[in-house]
């Protein structure tokens, strides 16, 4: 029941925010989903067609709208064939209605829900009151309706159900199944190679290589047919070359790199910044980082570092520290109101519709990343600072007692 409860409220936010006509980046995850079920996978991403979406959404996607016939009004509009993937002059059948996308999009949920209910479940939390409280909150974050509603990108949503299969597999110490989920999620969307990081510092030495083969094994399985089909437009999405624009509002942006230098900035370091906190935390906490909320906290710690090295700043890149955060504070058992209030001015600033402060946004947009990722940061990254700092005095405290009780045994 309280999962059934969690999908009425995700449908009903989506109902919320839904505005007829109103979704933007269409093209980018539709185009290769009707060239797949069409059959023509060669023009599934035409040059024309400037994509960062990986191939493992449009091919769920065009499994759904074969099976089910959903989404084929829209095939008029979307399909490309010839040898110059010229656009398609099939005549329309049907309405101009966006709502088949979203309903597509939105078949992505069960497997944000079944990662967050796994998490909770080896986490402690599963079967609970914490965890049906947890699910509804997920359900109502505006940065998850927005990846149907305004911008199409369901992919983020569904890499970020595969991330939290991902922890729950490796707090389980099922490390190749942890890796055979990042690997999913890295097909899904590019920035699941972030909390691939993390996982695999905490994973203990002997199981490494097994989460790495995993990874890669899964990973080379989906993409190496998908670029034999598809061709070289699949490699050029996968490089995520055309979500890295430069001269933006963000801080990166606005420091006017190109080429090599501006995917360093933007894509390396953030990787190497989340290893070297988890590094540190590996340092402190040894074994135990592999417990659930150290582990869900690090996670958190390099999905904000998106936020914080990104060219761009739109709604749905909120969705995966929105949901790390409700997620560790679940497991904590304690929803800070902080949380909470940082996820209400997220929105505000960055709404799936309406655009309240939008002027704010455009006049001064470095603020408006300060204002939104900073306090971001600080929400992920202290409660990991503080179960650090914490394990040493535990281990001195143990090491007094251990002493106090020698010396009164005469040792």
């Amino acid at each position: 029941m309280g999962w059934l409860l969690a999908t009425g409220i995700f449908f009903a936010a989506l109902a919320f925010w839904y505005h007829p006509n109103g979704l933007s980046d269409i093209p980018e995850s539709t185009v290769p989903m009707v060239g797949i079920e069409q059959g023509s996978s060669q023009c599934a991403y035409p040059a024309s067609i400037e994509t960062p979406v990986p191939p493992l959404y449009p091919l769920i996607g065009a499994g759904i709208m074969a099976t089910t016939g959903l989404g084929t009004s829209i095939i008029p509009d979307y399909h490309f064939v010839g040898s110059a993937c010229t656009r398609a002059a099939v005549p329309r059948t049907a309405s101009d209605s966006d709502l088949p996308l979203v309903l597509l999009g939105a078949a992505c949920w069960p497997l944000l829900l079944g990662g967050f209910v796994a998490l909770m479940g080896v986490a402690g939390k599963g079967r609970s009151r914490w965890e049906l409280l947890g699910l509804c909150l997920v359900a109502a974050i505006p940065a998850l309706a927005s990846t149907v509603i305004r911008y199409l990108h369901p992919e983020d949503m569904l890499a970020m159900g595969l991330i939290l299969l991902a922890c729950a597999a490796a707090i389980r110490s099922r490390w190749l199944a942890a890796g055979v989920c990042i690997g999913l999620a890295c097909c899904a969307k590019q920035f699941a190679i972030l909390p691939a990081v993390p996982l695999l510092i905490a994973a203990p030495r002997r199981m490494r290589l097994r989460f790495v083969i995993g990874a890669v094994a899964t990973a080379g399985v989906i993409l190496i047919p998908s670029a034999v089909l598809m061709g070289h437009g699949m490699l050029v999405a996968l490089r995520g070359a055309y979500a890295t624009p430069a001269n933006t509002g963000t801080l990166v942006g606005r420091l006017r790199l190109h080429g090599t230098i501006l995917v360093l900035v933007a894509r390396v370091l953030p990787l190497v910044a989340a290893g070297v906190i988890s590094l540190w935390a590996h340092s402190r906490l040894r074994s135990a980082i592999c417990q659930p909320e150290p582990l869900v906290g690090l996670v958190a710690v390099s999905l904000v570092m998106r936020l914080v090295f990104e060219v761009n700043l739109y709604a749905y890149y909120f969705l995966g520290t929105a949901v790390a955060l409700i997620a560790l504070d679940v497991i904590v058992g304690r929803i800070r109101l902080e949380t909470l209030c940082w996820i209400v001015v997220a929105t505000a600033f960055f709404p799936p519709q309406f655009d309240p402060l939008v002027l704010v946004g455009n006049a001064h947009p470095l603020l408006v990343q300060a204002i939104v990722v900073l306090p971001g940061v600080a929400l992920v990254g202290l409660p990991v600072y503080r179960m650090c700092r914490a394990v040493p005095k535990v281990h001195r405290r143990d090491d007094y007692r251990l002493r106090g009780a020698m010396v009164v045994g005469g040792e």
